[in-house]
């Protein structure tokens, strides 16, 4: 009987793989590797691991890894297959870092300052630790800030939004249809809109504002 025991411990042992996880996390790891790309100096830390052992013969799955990289922490979902084929999902957690060239301003720039008026530098970073850095200026062309910024600050495109058709207090051509009569004057809108949004326009002397569509990049139009 005693040793029926010692063989099953034994049969137990040469079952069990080194360490738990130890699958899990070789195949969560070659995904992520592939994902950053064979240039990338990465430095990658396992900041969580499956508890469990894995049997000798289970096969490792990393799922595809989703949404932008690198960022400095994630999490890698991978499919393990006993060998009687019993799958089940685990997660293996990673710290990152990338040291690569990072664009920074180089310099302070108040909010809605046009992205092709900012001074940019580039700079060597860890391009994981900010969010969704600009890789290239022509990534936010056309585009304006929705901030200030300081000087140092990487560049990111959290920090820009799209120019409006109409900005608020901006001085736009007002257009008036009055029967068949169309009439143009200068005001000044007190809301920012877009093609399509109706927004209200001060005129000089009258007594209160009009509301009109914007029709094109400066021009509001009001039916009567």
């Amino acid at each position: 009987m005693k040793r029926v025991g010692l063989l099953l411990l034994a049969y137990a042992s040469q079952a069990l793989a080194a360490a738990p996880g130890d699958g899990a996390v070789a195949a969560a790891t070659a995904a992520l590797q592939a994902r950053l790309g064979a240039g990338a100096k990465a430095q990658i830390t396992v900041t969580a691991r499956p508890n469990g052992a894995e049997l000798t013969g289970t096969t490792f799955r990393a799922e595809p890894i989703e949404g932008r990289l690198p960022r400095s922490r994630l999490s890698v979902t991978v499919e393990a297959c006993s060998p009687g084929r019993h799958c089940h999902a685990e997660m293996v957690g990673f710290a990152l870092s990338v040291d690569a060239p990072v664009l920074v301003y180089g310099g302070d720039a108040a909010s809605h300052a046009a992205a092709s008026m900012l001074a940019i530098e580039s700079r060597d970073g860890d391009a994981a630790r900010g969010h969704d850095l600009v890789a290239s200026m022509d990534d936010v062309k056309g585009l304006r800030l929705r901030h200030a910024v300081r000087a140092g600050q990487p560049v990111s495109r959290d920090d820009f939004e799209a120019i409006p058709d109409v900005d608020n207090r901006e001085q736009v051509r007002l257009v008036a249809d009055v029967g068949a009569i169309t009439i143009e004057s200068r005001g000044m809108a007190m809301h920012a809109g877009n093609r399509g949004d109706v927004v209200p326009v001060v005129v000089a002397g009258a007594s209160e504002p009009v509301r009109g569509v914007v029709t094109e990049r400066g021009v509001v139009h009001v039916a009567r």
